[in-house]
């Protein structure tokens, strides 16, 4: 309300650890709020304040990695993750700066696409308790995993498939997306942290917005927020 108050329009939340589990989530078995954020009746209410104000809520919820959070969270390495080439379990290992080692609590797990699938789908069956809810598809938009386990071995462009039978599953519920690639352009009624610049190589001139020119009143987006950047400029 403040916002609306001071004359900014078309507010959209992202609500990362609104889950049950926070910002250490685990796999997505369902979709249950933080107690501590006031639960389920709680963010009914958000939802029922936020649709008399005009505003979107999304909850942030991530099919492509998560951290692991005890032994029976509903992940299994073997079963439910990425192999990379040489047979080893995918993942994005967090590295203490201190001690240089890595620290297992804080690393991300990389799921494989068809696990991925089955996440969003135990998600999808409890959305009906939520009707106006949105949901902030971290990963998906800027991440593509392979799997090279030597059964069932699934390609990008394999996973890109997965993913778009993902999305089509999720039709009718609002979505925005970190990123933006392509595949995702279809389904996405929101971009976040779109690039405005290119990778400052010495081989490139000139950055453009090319994204940005494309989904110009398609999608809404926002770029990434200067104050977090490392280079502002």
């Amino acid at each position: 309300a403040y916002f609306y108050d001071q004359g900014v329009g078309n507010v959209q939340m992202q609500l990362t650890g609104i889950l049950s589990g926070g910002l250490l989530s685990g796999p997505p078995g369902g979709f249950s709020p933080e107690g501590s954020l006031g639960g389920k009746k709680g963010y009914k209410q958000l939802l029922e304040t936020a649709f008399g104000l005009g505003a979107g809520v999304y909850a942030d919820v991530n099919f492509t990695t998560f951290y692991k959070t005890h032994l029976f969270d509903g992940y299994n390495a073997h079963k439910n993750g990425t192999r990379t080439v040489n047979g080893e379990v995918g993942g994005y290992p967090f590295v203490d700066m201190a001690s240089n080692q890595v620290d297992d609590e804080l690393s991300l797990y990389a799921v494989n696409p068809l696990s991925s699938l089955k996440y969003a789908q135990s998600v999808i069956k409890k959305l009906k308790s939520y009707p106006d809810t949105g949901l902030a598809l971290t990963g998906i938009g800027s991440v593509l995993s392979s799997d090279y386990r030597k059964k069932d071995t699934t390609s990008r462009t394999m996973s890109k498939e997965i993913m778009g039978q993902l999305l089509s599953d999720l039709d009718g519920t609002a979505t925005l997306f970190d990123g933006g690639n392509a595949y995702v352009l279809p389904y996405a009624e929101h971009l976040v942290n779109t690039p405005v610049t290119n990778d400052r190589f010495a081989v490139f001139g000139e950055s453009v917005p090319f994204l940005q020119m494309v989904v110009r009143g398609c999608i809404s987006y926002a770029v990434p927020a200067i104050n977090l950047e490392t280079d502002t400029r």
